[in-house]
């Protein structure tokens, strides 16, 4: 789990080899906030830092937005990233005034983190997807090389090594959908989980079988992830919740 410590501005990692959870409620507590939207989805969840300071954390759209800096700040020398946005997308796009006011109600107002609201006035987690979006495109170029890539960030130098980096990213699309953070439909999310396993199928396949015919990454995704999955869970969101007594 890589949820972002607020107070650090930075994306921190959380595992039982770390001490984070050592039990089922600790590594639920953990996961709250690796996917929690601040400002949209409750309050920030309090951990220990690596200081052992209790600090808020939150998902880490806002500094890791993809979330591969991590690992390789960890020492990896080789990554897997899946972009669950197709290309094409416009990740630099105006702020709304919806979202100034919720970075300013929650940061500045509720939270008193005006370096938060800063940041997210200023667009940077914006500024940095759209570099890992260039610097992701660049490696893939360089796919075939076993060199690697060399990385440098503009906030600051990456590691003194090359890594490789290996991206899966949706086709823009009907096989492609953009799914928002707050979709709660069944079926556009079973659609789009159909559609990322297939574009890894087509794109990490030949990695693993050279030559040949390659796989229909669809058909095998319908293969996967058949009707009766959507149905199922369809029925047991239909299903009446029993009352609390």
């Amino acid at each position: 789990l890589a949820p972002q410590a607020l107070t650090s501005e930075c994306s921190v990692a959380l595992g039982s080899d770390e001490g984070s959870w050592r039990s089922l409620p600790e590594l639920a507590h953990c996961m709250r906030a690796s996917m929690l939207l601040p400002g949209i989805c409750g309050p920030v969840v309090p951990l220990n830092n690596s200081r052992g300071e209790v600090e808020p954390h939150a998902d880490a759209m806002l500094f890791e937005p993809i979330p591969y800096r991590l690992a390789v700040r960890e020492g990896a020398t080789h990554v897997l990233v899946l972009r669950t946005r197709p290309d094409g997308v416009n990740v630099v796009r105006r702020q709304s005034i919806f979202e100034r006011l919720i970075a300013w109600r929650f940061f500045e107002r509720k939270m008193r983190m005006p370096h938060m609201y800063k940041h997210m006035r200023d667009q940077q987690h914006r500024q940095r997807y759209a570099e890992d979006i260039l610097l992701l495109n660049e490696a893939a170029k360089q796919s075939q090389a076993d060199s690697g890539i060399h990385i440098r960030w503009r906030s600051g130098p990456g590691p003194p090594e090359p890594v490789q980096l290996c991206q899966v990213a949706l086709q823009p699309g009907e096989r492609g959908p953009e799914v928002s953070n707050l979709q709660t439909d069944a079926g556009e999310i079973f659609h789009a989980v159909r559609c990322g396993f297939a574009r890894a199928v087509e794109v990490l396949a030949p990695l693993a079988h050279e030559g040949g015919s390659p796989l229909d990454g669809w058909q095998l995704a319908l293969e996967v992830f058949p009707d009766s999955i959507l149905e199922e869970v369809r029925a047991s969101m239909a299903k009446p919740k029993p009352k609390p007594t």
